[in-house]
């Protein structure tokens, strides 16, 4: 049974909500006043928006250009397999445009957090009450380590305030079903705006989890009804006073709340407007590679699940998911991936509980199915591989971010007025001591886990001085072509660690690179660099040696006949005597400033007399096999 509120919000909640949220800024996000620059994946979510800000177009329908040479440059590449997130690069886009470079996806990631707390409450409070909304929204959020861990390393899967508000709307809507109160209109439309909303979220995954948990709802749904019209199939004038009902219901939620009604209408076209016509893009760029093996390397079959097992692991001082000598056969990704502590699951069992004295345990269907489908879910049992929004949905513990906010609907059945005073109490400081514990932890874990940056002033000029040079692109050496599956790791990219993101501070200067990382790639989208010889170029990093001279020759025509501004060199990564014949062959370094994870990077300027040799054609189809004699000889 419903437990009827105010039909107005509670300041003090909504306070807390916002005082939490500033709390989370302070402990997770720290810094507000400088752009997103980390090593590993942390350094590509500024350089997706980046990229749209010059490859989104609005005419005639809004539109991602996917095929580009700004990367893989001269050779060109599909930029299709990314984690997109519109919301978030378009955002990100807007604000490098009007206001230049800052702390854009910082800021980001903090509104994120406050939708995700301040939406869970207002969605709930009318239907449970205010406190029982309050605290679902704190285990939805606060309690949601995996997902905080994410940022900012995997920031696509730590922003994910829309797909939980969906998930809340789900138990809503079924809630409403099971108790034969059929959904109001207004209920479908906020459901549809959070459905098109989460299309700007990461697609594989965020946008993926949001619409299974629609596709579970609606499925039991529509099974319910069914059962309940074959049970009461010799009643035909049932049937008829339903269609009835919702007829009265939509139509007396439309004279009611026109203007709400219409806004939310309003809203959709809108957000369909601007988010699927480019996802389509996406999803037609993505087909094109349909049938083509993907290539992943054989460690990470198995880093790709949790075992459901570690749903039992707590956030305790000296047991928890970091803890040495578990052993559960698995290798799942991320700190706590397949864990949500004991505090949630203690919460969702004694809902559970709740549930079952009041005999509602069939409002708890969908959520049961979904996070089944979700916790087994494994490359041995890709069952979430039959729906199509879920194919591109690799790697399985990130179901984890989910859990949470499952749990915290389960919890709203914890039957408080039941209890006894005494039992009040003793229940009330279980869950503030565990809880106290847990967030203690699993903050004290991550903290300090995924270092930020701050731009120095010499990386600023140096990035200032590249931008300025003539010439469309820069040459990194050694440059990294590489994908998250794996392709291009045995071949185009001896040094992982230190150079997989240096592509990505093209954000800062501009210019085309040859390298690039990305979510994942083809193996024919790789054939250009592998059929002009460079993995035999590159192995000379592996092997501590410089070029021979029919390489010295290769590399000396590519720099010529492309449009390089210079040479990007990293000394640190290369044999002294090597470091000094790029510089006796192609000058003296005119900036040089210190990268993240590469260390020292030197720009050496391309001469006018190489200038002067440009061919693009020429050097598109330059391969180690079939060079001339130097240009630069």
């Amino acid at each position: 049974m419903s437990i009827r509120s105010s039909p107005r919000p509670s300041i003090l909640a909504l306070a807390l909500c916002g005082g939490m949220t500033a709390l989370l800024g302070l402990t997770v996000v720290r810094d507000l006043s400088s752009p997103l620059i980390g090593p590993r994946d942390t350094n590509q979510w500024e350089y997706l928006g980046f990229y749209v800000s010059e490859n989104f177009d609005w005419t005639p329908l809004p539109h991602l250009d996917l095929d580009t040479d700004q990367v893989f440059y001269p050779y060109g590449v599909s930029s299709v397999f990314q984690s997109w997130g519109l919301e978030r690069d378009l955002i990100f886009s807007a604000c490098l445009r009007w206001l230049g470079d800052g702390p854009w996806l910082r800021g980001y990631y903090l509104v994120s957090l406050l939708i995700g707390w301040v939406g869970v409450y207002l969605l709930l409070y009318r239907e449970v009450g205010h406190r029982r909304a309050l605290i679902a929204s704190l285990f939805a959020n606060l309690f949601n380590f995996y997902g905080l861990n994410k940022y900012p390393y995997h920031l696509n899967i730590a922003v994910y305030h829309w797909m939980i508000l969906g998930i809340v709307v789900d138990g809503l809507i079924f809630r409403r079903v099971v108790a034969r109160q059929w959904p109001g209109l207004r209920l479908w439309l906020i459901r549809g705006c959070l459905t098109l909303l989460v299309l700007g979220l990461d697609l594989a995954y965020i946008a993926a989890f949001s619409l299974l948990s629609l596709t579970v709802t609606l499925t039991i749904v529509g099974l319910l009804q069914l059962y309940r019209r074959r049970v009461s199939s010799h009643q035909p004038s049932n049937r008829q006073a339903l269609w009835q009902q919702i007829s009265t219901i939509y139509r007396r939620d439309w004279c009611r709340h026109r203007t709400v009604c219409a806004a939310l209408l309003a809203v959709m076209l809108c957000l369909g407007w601007l988010y699927v016509p480019p996802i389509l893009g996406i999803v037609q760029a993505a087909g094109s590679f349909e049938g083509e093996p993907e290539l992943i390397v054989a460690d990470q079959r198995v880093i790709m699940a949790a075992s459901p097992l570690r749903l039992a692991l707590p956030y305790l001082p000296a047991f928890h998911p970091r803890t040495p000598g578990f052993n559960f056969h698995d290798q799942p990704e991320g700190l706590g991936a397949g864990s949500v502590g004991w505090t949630l699951l203690l919460a969702a069992l004694l809902g559970t509980w709740g549930h079952l004295q009041n005999r509602r345990l069939l409002i708890l269907l969908p959520l049961v199915v979904l996070g089944a489908l979700l916790v087994f879910y494994s490359p041995l049992l890709p069952t979430l591989k039959l729906l199509p929004w879920t194919r591109f949905t690799r790697v399985a513990s990130r179901t984890t971010v989910v859990l949470p906010v499952l749990c915290a609907l389960v919890s709203l059945g914890i039957p408080w007025a039941s209890l006894t005073r005494a039992r009040k109490i003793v229940v009330t400081m279980a869950f503030l001591l565990l809880g106290a514990t847990e967030l203690s932890v699993a903050y004290g874990l991550n903290h300090g886990r995924h270092r930020v940056h701050r731009p120095t002033e010499s990386f600023l000029t140096y990035m200032d001085h590249v931008r300025q040079q003539p010439g469309e692109a820069v040459l990194d050496w050694p440059f990294c072509v590489v994908a998250g599956n794996g392709v291009g790791l045995d071949t185009l990219c001896p040094l992982y660690e230190a150079t997989h993101t240096v592509s990505s501070t093209r954000r800062f200067h501009r210019k085309k690179v040859v390298g690039h990382y990305f979510g994942r790639l083809r193996h024919s989208q790789i054939a250009a660099h592998l059929n002009a010889g460079w993995p035999k170029l590159l192995a000379t990093v592996d092997e501590q040696r410089c070029f021979s001279p029919e390489e010295w020759t290769f590399f000396t025509d590519f720099f010529a006949l492309n449009d390089f501004a210079g040479i990007q060199l990293y000394p640190d990564h290369l044999p002294a005597a090597c470091v000094e014949q790029f510089h006796r062959r192609f000058g003296a370094s005119t900036a040089t400033t210190k990268l993240w994870a590469t260390g020292r990077v030197d720009f050496i300027p391309k001469s006018d007399v190489l200038r002067s040799k440009v061919d693009l054609e020429a050097g598109q189809g330059l391969q180690l096999a079939t060079i001339s004699p130097s240009l630069g000889s």
